[in-house]
C-alpha cells in the first residue's frame, strides 16, 4: 500500500469516544510547561507545546490527510518519561497509545510505517521454525527460562551458558517464544490478544509457576498478562546463585569506566536497578551513571518500533541519548539498547556479555549483526533449546 492510500484512509478515521474524552481531560490538566519535551524522542518533532497539541486534537479530532498526522501517535516510544516528569499528572503516553489502538482497529497498522517488517518478525517469532513447540509433559515445568527474541538473535551460545548456569542451581525448563510486545506496542490489541492466548495456553500446559527473563519488555508484558505467574529477572537469579566463578578473570581489572544505561522498561522497577548495580559491584566494574538514570532514564530510541515508524527520528534520538555521557563505553542490560546506543559512535556492550564472556565481544564492544545473521542465530537457538529441553525432560521424568 502506498503512502497515498494510507492518507486517504486516515481521512475517514474517527477516534473512539473514550479516547476523545481522555484527550480533553489531559488537555485541561496540561499547563504547557514543556518539562516533558526535554528528553522525549518525539514531541519536539510534532509540536512546540504539548498543551497546544492536545487542544488541536481535541478541537479537530483526527480527521487529517497528512502522513505526519498519522505518524505522530505511532512515534511515541511509550517510554513513560513524559508521564514521570509531568508535575500535573498528564498521561501523554496513554493518549498516544489509545490513538494507536483506534487507528489500528479501523485501518490497520499503516504499510508505510514498516507493517511488512513487523508482521514478518511476529509471524516467525511464533512459528515452529524458531520457537518451542509445547506438548504436555508427565512432569510439570514449574520454572522456565524465557530468553526472548533479541537476546536469542544476539548469541545463542551465550543463552546456553546462562541456562546451564541457572540449571546448575535449580531445575528449570527453557521456552523460546515471543512475548508479543512488538504487536502490543503498535496498538494491535486484537492480534496481541491472540498471541497472548497462545502463550498463556503453553504456560498452562506446562504448569508454569515462575518465569526467568532476560528482557525487561518481556518482564513487563508477562507480568501484566499473567499475574498468577511469578516473573523474575536474570539479575535477581544471579544475586541468588552467584556469578560463574570460572569467568572472574575475564572482567576483573578492566581499565574502563562504563556509563550505565537503564532501559526505559525498567523505569518503575527499583529492584532491577539495585540488582544490576549489585552485580556490577561484585564484578568490580567501574561505573558512571547517566544524568538521567533509573526511574528518570531516557529511551534509547528504539521503543515501540520507532525505528520502523520514523527511522530519522529514531536515529536522532539514539545519537542524543548516547552522547548524554562523555564515556567512550556504554554498558546496559537490554539488547535493543546495546544496538541503539551504537548510533552515537560509542562502544556498547550488554552486561551479560561480561558475566558470560563470548566471541561476539571485541575490545568491550558488541559486534553489529545484519538482520539475516540474527535470524540464523534464532534458528540455531531453536536447535540448542530443543536439545536442552530433551535433557531436562530426561532428568525430571
Amino acid at each position: 500500500m502506498s503512502d497515498d492510500s494510507d492518507n486517504l484512509r486516515v481521512q475517514i478515521m474517527i477516534l473512539n469516544a473514550e479516547t476523545k474524552l481522555q484527550i480533553e481531560q489531559e488537555s485541561q490538566k496540561c499547563t504547557g510547561c514543556k518539562v516533558c519535551m526535554k528528553n522525549c524522542p518525539m514531541l519536539g518533532a510534532y509540536c512546540s507545546d504539548p498543551k497546544q497539541l492536545l487542544q488541536n486534537l481535541n478541537l479537530e479530532g483526527f480527521n487529517h490527510t497528512s502522513k505526519e498526522a498519522l505518524q505522530m501517535p505511532f512515534s511515541c516510544t511509550l517510554c513513560g518519561s513524559c508521564d514521570h516528569v509531568c508535575p500535573h499528572g498528564v498521561e501523554l503516553s496513554s493518549v498516544f497509545y489509545n490513538m494507536k489502538k483506534d487507528i489500528v482497529a479501523q485501518i490497520g497498522f499503516p504499510q508505510s510505517f514498516g507493517k511488512n517488517a513487523l508482521e514478518f518478525h511476529q509471524k516467525n517469532s511464533f512459528s515452529k521454525v524458531f520457537t518451542t513447540q509445547v506438548k504436555p509433559n508427565k512432569v510439570k515445568s514449574r520454572k522456565i527460562f524465557f530468553p526472548g527474541c533479541s537476546p536469542s538473535s544476539h548469541n545463542p551460545d551465550l543463552i546456553k551458558r546462562i541456562y546451564n548456569h541457572l540449571n546448575s542451581h535449580d531445575e528449570l525448563d527453557i521456552m523460546l517464544k515471543c512475548c508479543g510486545n512488538p504487536t502490543k506496542s503498535i496498538g494491535n490489541h486484537k492480534q496481541y490478544t491472540l498471541f497472548n492466548d497462545l502463550l498463556g495456553s503453553d504456560f498452562e500446559t506446562l504448569g508454569v509457576e515462575e518465569i526467568v527473563v532476560l528482557c525487561m519488555n518481556c518482564y513487563n508484558t508477562l507480568t501484566k498478562s499473567y499475574p498468577h505467574i511469578k516473573v523474575t529477572t536474570i539479575w535477581e537469579e544471579l544475586l541468588k546463585y552467584g556469578l560463574p566463578d570460572h569467568n572472574e578473570e575475564s572482567y576483573k581489572n578492566i581499565d574502563i569506566t562504563f556509563a550505565l544505561h537503564d532501559p526505559c522498561p525498567t523505569r518503575h522497577h527499583k529492584i532491577t536497578h539495585i540488582a544490576v548495580r549489585q552485580v556490577t559491584e561484585q564484578m568490580e566494574l567501574k561505573i558512571d551513571e547517566f544524568k538521567f538514570s533509573k526511574e528518570k532514564t531516557v529511551c534509547c530510541g528504539s521503543g515501540a518500533m520507532l525505528g520502523l515508524v520514523h527511522p530519522t527520528l529514531s536515529k536522532q534520538h539514539k545519537v542524543k541519548r548516547s552522547n548524554q555521557v562523555q564515556n567512550e563505553h556504554i554498558l546496559t542490560y537490554c539488547q535493543e539498547c546495546v544496538e541503539s546506543l551504537k548510533q552515537g559512535d560509542k562502544k556498547t556492550i550488554h552486561l551479560l556479555d561480561l558475566v558470560f564472556p563470548n566471541n561476539d565481544v571485541k575490545q568491550w564492544n558488541q559486534r553489529t549483526k545484519p538482520v539475516l545473521k540474527k535470524w540464523i542465530n534464532r534458528r540455531k537457538m531453536k536447535k540448542i533449546s530443543d536439545g536442552l529441553r530433551i535433557e531436562y525432560l530426561k532428568k525430571t521424568t
